[in-house]
């Protein structure tokens, strides 16, 4: 299907342990936004679904995204979950002219107040022999979500002790492009509030009744995202509350 001449191509990022098909094809997110006209292009975190693991202390996530996506030669949008969204932030505030409009998904304010590299408590976990199950639901489910998607436990852990501290807040207080962020009120990452409030031009989505796994899979998110990126202005949603600060 061609893409619609006015409406930007669209890269996919996904989280942690998950690939581009778990996270994005498998829910309906590529036959939506080709329905509505949109180019989609998958970006794979580094370790993950076959993507070379990180190299060394200058590779990241947000970098190989940005060189991605300036080779596309125009703006995109760009939807990002968990720790894609969290990459996704990064690379907006690097170079924000890449992007037209940008979605983080399943991201909260304490995964932002992270100052060190890695996150050492997931990689141990992950790095952990199948009969020590972790204690945390969450963490017992990422690797559960590791092992379906079809990654290497070994990788995925590689790549949650590599990752760069996120963005700070005074970073994100500089971000000119518009923003969605959606998460779950049952999503133990939340709240997102600060997130929100501190982007420039953002706008917060509160999908009720969604946990942090079911985000991607979830209609109220996948309604919103669209709309977003269509730029409809945002009405009484019943899936879904929503405040635009900008």
């Amino acid at each position: 299907m061609n893409a619609a001449p006015d409406r930007a191509p669209v890269v996919l990022v996904h989280g942690m342990g998950s690939t581009f098909d778990h996270n994005w094809r498998q829910s309906g997110w590529v036959d939506l936004l080709q329905g509505e006209g949109c180019e989609v292009l998958p970006f794979l975190l580094p370790g993950h679904g076959g993507s070379p693991a990180l190299s060394g202390p200058t590779d990241s996530a947000q970098r190989r995204l940005l060189m991605a996506v300036d080779a596309l030669k125009g703006p995109v949008d760009v939807v990002g979950f968990s720790a894609g969204a969290v990459a996704t932030l990064a690379a907006v505030i690097e170079r924000p002219h890449l992007f037209r409009r940008a979605v983080l998904l399943g991201i909260g304010d304490a995964m932002l107040d992270r100052r060190t590299v890695g996150v050492t408590f997931l990689a141990d976990a992950l790095d952990e022999p199948a009969e020590n199950p972790p204690a945390s639901t969450l963490v017992r489910l990422i690797r559960q979500m590791v092992r379906v998607a079809g990654n290497d436990l070994s990788e995925v852990a590689a790549y949650a002790r590599a990752m760069p501290p996120p963005p700070t807040w005074l970073q994100i207080a500089n971000i000119d492009v518009p923003m969605l962020v959606g998460v779950g009120d049952r999503d133990e990452v939340g709240p997102a509030d600060r997130l929100a409030s501190t982007l420039p031009c953002g706008r917060l989505v509160t999908l009720r009744g969604v946990d942090h796994f079911t985000t991607t899979s979830s209609f109220a998110s996948q309604d919103a995202v669209l709309r977003f990126l269509a730029d409809v202005t945002p009405g009484a949603e019943p899936a879904a509350s929503g405040t635009l600060t900008c």
